[in-house]
């Protein structure tokens, strides 16, 4: 007799409506994304108790408009949560369970209520920049010592949750995340968000180190941090970009012009992004300061988003 498919196990199996049998409401829409669309949801009956929910219909016709299969949109969901429910580290997203519905999946989280950090870019300065990019490469660290490939590192993929000194960030937004095999960083292709993806595989090489791509997205993301905007589109290159950069420190600099190298053969890896940013003095950040609303800068101007002054005291993890 064969195995039962052991998806068909997994997760809490509902009869009825999941937001109905827990008493959630649904409180507002946060966002969508490729596998579905995600809400905060409030308890009715504790007050003070928040989820955030990612559900995806499992209608045929829901399918269709998506572009995608049953099968698909199952082993996507399955693999989220299979891999989030896997590790733990306090700035990796947590809370999470898979509940499949009569009509739809859905994935429940923590809700992280300071929002994406690309709500906020407009006024990381270079002190947040750093400690942010500790915290987030002290993450990335730790899945890919794991082998574990976020897949789709990016602002919106970066919570923020805590109140007053106990803020960090939070990665979230693993729909895109995969496992690596023991003795290999190769695949086939990486990246869904063009400006974020290494130039090796926009180019569609045969193939790419997943954890060299990684290291190049969350250069990218600290370049966004250091512009206060999103990178610019009209370079071939961010190391050019990051070299003539205004009002950071040098261990910064070289730091994140290691990470977004053209050629992996000279971009650094997270791991060792870890150990260069470990050597960085804060205050020496701090101290590189300039201005953000400059001629060097216009675009900062168009962001009105901010992030609260209580990121410069995130908790330490050690």
């Amino acid at each position: 007799m064969a195995s039962a498919n052991p998806h068909e196990t997994y997760g809490l199996h509902l009869q009825v409506d999941y937001f109905e049998l827990f008493e959630f409401r649904v409180e507002s829409h946060l966002g969508s994304g490729r596998s579905g669309d995600v809400y905060l949801a409030c308890s009715e009956r504790h007050e003070g108790i928040t989820r955030a929910v990612k559900k995806a219909s499992t209608k045929a016709e829901d399918l269709l408009v998506r572009g995608v299969s049953l099968q698909e949109l199952k082993q996507k969901f399955y693999r989220e949560v299979e891999i989030l429910q896997s590790i733990n580290f306090p700035c990796i997203l947590r809370g999470v369970n898979l509940i499949v519905c009569p009509d739809y999946l859905a994935i429940t989280m923590d809700y992280c209520e300071r929002g994406p950090l690309s709500e906020g870019l407009s006024r990381v300065d270079n002190a947040k920049t750093y400690i942010i990019s500790l915290y987030l490469i002290r993450a990335l660290d730790y899945l890919h010592y794991h082998r574990i490939a976020h897949g789709d590192i990016k602002p919106s993929k970066i919570l923020f949750a805590g109140f007053r000194e106990n803020i960090r960030p939070v990665l979230a937004g693993f729909s895109a995340a995969f496992r690596l095999p023991q003795n290999s960083n190769m695949v086939r292709a990486y990246g869904q968000t063009p400006c974020y993806v290494a130039p090796e595989a926009r180019r569609k090489s045969e193939s790419v180190d997943a954890l060299k791509c990684e290291s190049f997205a969350m250069g990218t993301v600290m370049l966004c941090m250091a512009l206060r905007t999103a990178p610019p589109p009209e370079t071939d290159s961010y190391a050019d970009v990051i070299k003539g950069l205004p009002g950071l420190c040098d261990g910064m600099r070289a730091l994140m012009h290691g990470m977004v190298q053209d050629d992996p053969a000279n971009r650094i890896s997270i791991s060792e992004a870890n150990k260069l940013i470990s050597c960085i003095d804060v205050e020496e950040c701090r101290a590189a300061q300039v201005p953000i609303n400059t001629a060097n800068n216009e675009a900062v101007g168009r962001c009105h988003y901010t992030i609260p002054q209580a990121f410069f005291h995130i908790m330490c993890l050690d």
